[in-house]
């Protein structure tokens, strides 16, 4: 049986700067309502709001066709907390939801990130710290990063030996991204003191397969109503499905039920209900009516890719003070110098064809200094994605939710 593949590849990159200041002043805290933070009791819930905030960030920004991933960067940015102090803490902390009990937390990332990348699920995920040599990081944060989230340390010269030190980081990058990225820095300043890598790869199998001569032309509607073109792909096989007044929502495994994609299709043809409705309570609510039943589905091949500037998106999101003058980052140093977040870059693609999916992602963060009636035999529903929808990579056992966007306009891929 053809099986689809599906790769996903995530890199992260955050840089850590001392001395001089360069940015902005921070923007003020976005006005979007956001759940009680003491509702938040694992570092699961913390990554699955998080990749719920930052798709309504980006839907508010008008993009189409979102595509990012939160584990990716919670990853990194809960490296970064692990350095924090103060107030700077309790920002990054607000905006990403990490539990605020060391032990709960750290714990908790070391027993998600062994999980995930547990032999045969497909995934690997990576992290790495890089150190301005001679400048001196907290052997207690350094051991905390190591030991909970798997960051090895490695010293490189940014200052005198730039290239050597592009090179390097970048031949990191293109290994665990099994040469997906080949580069992700193209230079670096002089007031560099620490770069903070986090990099994710999924490769799988669809258990149920799509033909490649079934599928055809077909008409795909935009939210303007407008129609263009897309090739779709289809098949009639069972998945777990569900649907409601609002929307359809079909779940496709992988092979070895580690990993599936979720697809949410709205009733009607755009997003802006649905986008309206999405939240973690309704999303757990309709996961447990999916019920396992044949299903016609119709699905667009695709392309997506992404280049997600985050600086000003985190600011609004409520931390704009690791970007400032007054940010503090004293747990990661052993002397009074001051440093700073100076940018942070996530980009993505994901690919999805009959014979296989790929997709990957970098993060870079610069621092500074309804039923049938009983006897009537249910029709075989059809789940035809030709309008905008909504779709997700998670982790089945655990559900964190590894990868998320949307597929609004082929025209814009």
């Amino acid at each position: 049986m053809n099986r689809k593949l599906l790769l996903l590849i995530i890199f992260l990159v955050i840089i850590v700067i001392g001395g001089f200041i360069i940015l902005s002043k921070g923007e003020e805290a976005s006005s979007i309502a956001k759940p009680d933070i003491s509702t938040i009791k694992t570092v699961i819930d913390a990554n699955n709001q998080f990749a719920l905030d930052y798709y309504q960030k980006l839907k508010s920004r008008n993009e189409d066709n979102i595509f990012f991933s939160p584990f990716s960067i919670s990853n990194a940015l809960v490296m970064v907390y692990e350095g924090a102090n103060g107030k700077t803490a309790e920002e990054i902390r607000s905006t990403f939801y990490f539990p605020i009990e060391n032990n709960q937390r750290q714990e908790q990332y070391a027993d998600l990130l062994k999980k995930t990348n547990k032999e045969g699920s497909g995934i690997h995920s990576a992290n790495a710290l890089w150190i301005q040599k001679g400048y001196e990081i907290s052997s207690d944060y350094l051991k905390s990063v190591e030991n909970y989230y798997g960051g090895r340390a490695n010293n490189l010269d940014f200052r005198d030996d730039a290239e050597g030190s592009l090179k390097e980081i970048n031949s990191w990058v293109s290994e665990q991204t099994n040469g997906m990225i080949k580069s992700v820095l193209s230079e670096l300043k002089p007031e560099v003191k620490l770069i903070l890598t986090n990099a994710i790869h999924f490769k799988g199998e669809w258990v149920e397969k799509f033909d490649k001569a079934s599928t055809e032309e077909s008409d795909f509607t935009l939210d303007n109503k407008t129609k263009t073109k897309v090739q779709m792909m289809q098949q009639t096989a069972r998945f777990n499905y569900m649907e409601n007044n609002d929307l359809q929502i079909l779940e496709m495994p992988y092979v070895g039920e580690e990993v599936s994609m979720m697809l949410l299709l709205p009733k009607g043809k755009s997003l802006q209900k649905l986008d309206g409705i999405l939240s973690i309570k309704n999303i757990s609510e309709w996961s447990s009516q999916l019920t396992e039943q044949e299903v016609h589905i119709l699905i667009p091949k695709f392309k997506i890719e992404t280049n997600y500037p985050m600086t000003d998106d985190l600011k609004s999101m409520g931390m704009p003070l690791a970007f400032s003058n007054q940010a503090d980052f004293s747990k990661m140093t052993v002397n009074s110098k001051k440093l700073k977040i100076d940018q942070v870059i996530h980009k993505a693609v994901i690919d999805l064809d009959e014979k296989g999916t790929e997709a990957a992602a970098t993060t870079t963060a610069l621092m500074m200094w309804g039923s049938a009636a009983l006897g009537i035999e249910k029709p075989i529903p059809i789940f035809r994605a030709d309008h905008p929808f909504i779709f997700s990579i998670k982790h089945k056992e655990n559900g964190s939710i590894l990868f998320m966007g949307n597929f609004s306009n082929p025209n814009k891929i």
